[in-house]
């Protein structure tokens, strides 16, 4: 998995639908920046997440029983920096 602390990640519990498909739901969360430069960065973090999601059936997430019923052709998305 990504090397992250917990205190870096704020998952905002406003799940939504998403309105582009009948049958999913949209995560909201925030990745909080590092002033630590040896920490790994946000970017870096939302690229790595995202290819292991669309990748997910080849990755270690494959064993995790929530990343498992993410789309993995819908991915992580950045909505705003």
């Amino acid at each position: 998995m990504v090397p992250i602390s917990h205190d870096r990640i704020i998952i905002n519990n406003n799940y939504q639908k998403d309105s582009t498909t009948s049958n999913q739901i949209l995560i909201p969360m925030k990745i909080l920046q590092s002033n630590n430069n040896s920490i790994i960065n946000v970017s870096a973090i939302l690229k790595t997440l995202n290819i292991m999601i669309k990748n997910k059936e080849i990755t270690s997430t494959s064993n995790n029983n929530f990343i498992i019923i993410l789309d993995g052709s819908y991915g992580l998305i950045e909505f705003s920096k």
